[in-house]
């Protein structure tokens, strides 16, 4: 769901997420308890009420109004991206990205296409909201890069100002990174990127920020 240019040179263009929670994949009818059984350090399932944990799993696994928020986002936008590279001024470079919702309304997937200093550079994230965690959470993969980057974090009381946080990780090493999400309306939103200001230290500055606006 973004991109992130900063004085360190990572590229993260985050989606926006993973989120939710997930089930427990056993057969409750086939389990049976270990005949020599050793030192307990969690409860095992004979020691619980079997339909409450069911329940219970099944109610964390349910979408909820986080998850609606970010359903709304689904469609098509078009993302004008500037990066500050250093200079006074920015870099300016025209996107497209598509958000889908998917697993039942658990995750925002989102397809980011964009030409960054004259190359193709694509990006596919999954963002949504950790019912168990009580969290945001995102995760990133792009064109420039074999590995993940993921970030978890909060939202204001209206819930259209996300704000999540990681470790964005290079050649050049690692760096702690900040997103910003504010969703303005059903048709505009903007991310903003900040890093550790050099210059201040303990303070953030902001490296990069998309406009996007909504094609359909």
């Amino acid at each position: 769901m973004g991109c992130c240019f900063g004085r360190t040179g990572v590229v993260a263009l985050c989606a926006a997420g993973i989120a939710g929670a997930a089930g427990l994949g056993f057969g409750v009818s086939s389990w049976r308890a270990p005949e020599a059984a050793t030192m307990r350090t969690v409860a095992q399932p004979e020691d619980m009420d079997m339909a409450q944990m069911m329940e219970d799993m099944k109610k964390l696994a349910t979408p909820g109004k986080p998850h609606e928020q970010l359903a709304q986002l689904a469609g098509t936008w078009k993302a004008e991206a500037k990066f500050w590279m250093g200079g006074p001024e920015p870099s300016v470079e025209q996107g497209r990205c598509v958000y889908e919702v998917v697993l039942g309304g658990r995750f925002l997937r989102s397809h980011y296409k964009m030409t960054f200093m004259g190359e193709p550079f694509e990006g596919i994230g999954f963002m949504g909201y950790d019912n168990l965690n009580s969290e945001y959470v995102s995760v990133w993969f792009d064109t420039m890069s074999t590995g993940a980057w993921i970030q978890t974090g909060q939202a204001d009381e209206s819930g259209t100002t996300i704000t999540i946080e990681g470790i964005a990780e290079s050649t050049m090493g690692k760096s702690p990174m900040r997103n910003v999400w504010k969703i303005e309306s059903k048709d505009r939103h903007v991310l903003e990127f900040h890093e550790p200001d050099p210059e201040n230290p303990g303070k953030w500055h902001m490296t990069g920020v998309i406009t996007y606006t909504r094609e359909r």
